[in-house]
């Protein structure tokens, strides 16, 4: 399976998917509430929520890294 884009991966959020992917040794997951975007580590009660995918992606940190600067480095393990 190709690697999706930025725009798939957006696109897929915007429909109601939920993307779980890892960053280094971690993983993260990105679930539409159907009112939100929220990001998550797992096994972890910290968690950011975001209106618009845009804002997920231009704000959302991973390790003190916006997501969209680290995008490339990511590996998307699961799209649901």
């Amino acid at each position: 399976m190709e690697r999706p884009t930025i725009n798939e991966i957006v696109m897929l959020l915007n429909i109601g998917h939920d993307i779980e992917f890892y960053y280094k040794e971690d993983k993260f997951t990105i679930i539409n509430t159907g009112e939100l975007f929220s990001l998550s580590k797992y096994h972890s009660q910290n968690y950011q929520e975001f209106c618009t995918t845009e804002e997920l992606f231009l704000n959302a940190k991973v390790d003190g890294h916006k997501l969209i600067e680290i995008w490339h480095e990511l590996k998307i393990n699961y799209i649901f």
